[in-house]
């Protein structure tokens, strides 16, 4: 824990747990930050779906409506603490981040390399004008190379695309600050609560607090076991 930037706390929510969270937090579809989503994955093969989220390693594309910031993450889940070198000493441009990505009893840690990428660029590289490589910094390549094994950059396309909203409401009465966003794609959809730690020592109880949050709100009843990354990634990619 001791090595750790910080810990995220999730509980996604399904399909009849939207409305109600939706109205107890007074969101409104309008007053969400819209922005839509891919996930590149290798082709599949006679052994899986996702040879590339077998490795671990989940690239993402995130495309912000109009001229809000854009980028592209490679992020490595489950990942074992502490970064090998030369990334132990990283001071390179994009925002690198080893943390705790909890979802129920599930406790992973991940790191990530996170670069801002201009949206119209994203734009040209999911729909083929451009490769995929364009929206890739050199350092999330070299990320990636490391963790892939056999798979490279260029044998990656684009699943998608995810119609996303999300919003930072206040004085839920809780703590700290609570995301949320929902994801759509084809019939499914997920509503994602997260709040996020500097401390990581405090995240057992931290957890244990935002249970009880959940459950005084009445929506502990909603929360689903699996992350939305991979139930989303694994539809896309048999789709």
């Amino acid at each position: 824990m001791a090595s750790l930037d910080g810990v995220e706390i999730k509980a996604s929510l399904g399909t009849k747990g939207i409305e109600p969270a939706m109205e107890r937090f007074g969101l409104t579809w309008e007053s969400g930050t819209r922005r839509t989503i891919w996930f590149c994955e290798a082709a599949p093969t006679e052994k899986s779906t996702t040879p590339l989220g077998d490795r671990h390693v989940v690239v993402r594309l995130r495309r912000a409506a109009g001229d809000g910031d854009s980028d592209s993450t490679v992020k490595i889940r489950p990942f074992t603490p502490p970064l090998p070198s030369p990334w132990d000493h990283y001071d390179g441009d994009d925002q690198l981040k080893v943390e705790g990505d909890w979802t129920g009893e599930s406790h992973p840690d991940s790191a990530s390399l996170v670069s801002t990428q201009p949206g119209p660029e994203i734009d040209a590289a999911v729909d083929g004008r451009s490769k995929l490589a364009t929206v890739l910094s050199g350092d999330q390549e070299r990320f990636f190379a490391r963790y892939a094994g056999d798979i490279g950059i260029h044998d990656l396309r684009a699943l998608g695309p995810i119609d996303a909203v999300k919003w930072k409401p206040e004085g839920l009465g809780f703590r700290l600050d609570v995301a949320v966003e929902h994801w759509a794609v084809d019939d499914l959809r997920f509503l994602e609560l997260s709040i996020r730690t500097g401390h990581p020592g405090e995240a057992v109880d931290l957890q244990a607090e935002f249970a009880a949050f959940l459950r005084q709100e009445g929506l502990l009843e909603f929360v689903e076991g699996a992350t939305k990354t991979s139930t989303v990634l694994d539809h896309l990619a048999r789709r």
